[in-house]
């Protein structure tokens, strides 16, 4: 794998975390003027800290929260909609590839935690899917692949990294 294609550069922004502190929070660009009109959120499980941090920084965004392992928010929020599906690169009764979403809105942020699908979802996206995302914060499970080399390159041609740090969730390993 070239290492060149997760080349951090210096955001022209401050960078806040919002959620929860390690997994389930995420560091975002705090982007002076930015509208946001939807959040797209994949992978929810029992926290929904990010996307409640996230309203209320930015009021009048949409939320959908995607997860197909889940009945219900972990806790009644009004303005996040709950659809039970999984993300991937198809549509069917069980999985949803966004493009239906994505293809009616504008100025989207997206979080994704989706433990591996997040690579088959974003080579089902095209590039003017992709130029609809504001920004984006997401966990990559397995980086450091070949399969993985034109996901970033995709990703590198429409936006910047400008955070990257390894899973905080389960310790460190030696």
């Amino acid at each position: 794998m070239n290492p060149s294609v997760l080349t951090v550069y210096k955001c022209p922004f401050n960078k806040i975390r919002l959620g929860k502190d390690y997994d389930g929070g995420y560091i975002i660009a705090e982007i002076p003027n930015v509208i946001y009109t939807t959040l797209l959120a994949g992978g929810i499980d029992k926290d929904i800290s990010f996307e409640e941090d996230f309203i209320n920084k930015y009021t009048n965004v949409k939320v959908f929260a995607f997860d197909g392992t889940v009945n219900n928010l972990p806790k009644v929020n009004s303005n996040i909609t709950l659809i039970k599906k999984n993300i991937g690169f198809e549509n069917n009764e069980k999985i949803s590839n966004l493009h239906d979403i994505i293809d009616i809105n504008d100025r989207i942020f997206v979080k994704m935690d989706i433990e591996g699908g997040e690579i088959p979802w974003i080579k089902s996206l095209n590039n003017e899917q992709i130029n609809k995302f504001e920004q984006i914060v997401m966990e990559f499970h397995w980086p450091f692949s070949e399969n993985e080399i034109d996901v970033f390159d995709k990703l590198n041609k429409h936006h910047y990294l400008i955070h990257f740090h390894g899973n905080n969730c389960c310790g460190i390993r030696e």
